[in-house]
């Protein structure tokens, strides 16, 4: 998102330092320039879903398409990845991945993130009643069936 992510790269690099590149997928051209050692990308609902996630001036089809350009290049890069959804009700259910998961196979790892209501930038979902264990664990199920290794990070706060 940031122009000068790619010369903060370079100067980590120069010390030495291995890099780690958390994206949502917008800025695809960036990820083949950027060297990074690790990528993380937050896929966030089925494509066909995405208006719901998007800033309502975003161009819905292009910024689909980004993401979609993004998660290609992560697979063929041959860099250590991890793809990642945090299982949001109303926004991702485990439908969505039927979707989802034609896109990622071949994946290093995906992660899947429990939603924790409570202090969340729209209050909207402040009070939202999160997923129950066997939504997560049956989501889960349906990405290890197409040969993804799968974590889980569970919504409990204790």
């Amino acid at each position: 998102m940031h122009e000068e992510t790619l010369s903060m790269i370079e100067s980590i690099h120069a010390l030495g330092l291995p890099v780690k590149l958390d994206t949502n997928g917008s800025f695809p051209e960036r990820l083949t320039e950027s060297g990074a050692d690790y990528f993380a990308m937050d896929i966030k609902t089925a494509f066909s879903r995405y208006a719901s996630v998007l800033n309502e001036n975003a161009d819905i089809e292009a910024s689909v398409d980004k993401v979609k350009q993004s998660i290609r290049l992560i697979l063929k890069s041959g860099t250590p990845h991890q793809f990642r959804t945090t299982m949001v009700p109303g926004i991702v259910g485990p439908e969505d991945f039927n979707e989802i998961i034609p896109s990622v196979k071949g994946a290093y790892s995906y992660l899947l993130s429990g939603f924790r209501p409570g202090n969340t930038l729209d209050t909207n979902f402040s009070n939202l009643e999160p997923y129950d264990d066997a939504v997560l664990t049956g989501t889960a199920a349906m990405l290890e069936g197409a040969g993804i290794k799968v974590k889980i990070a569970w919504n409990k706060t204790a």
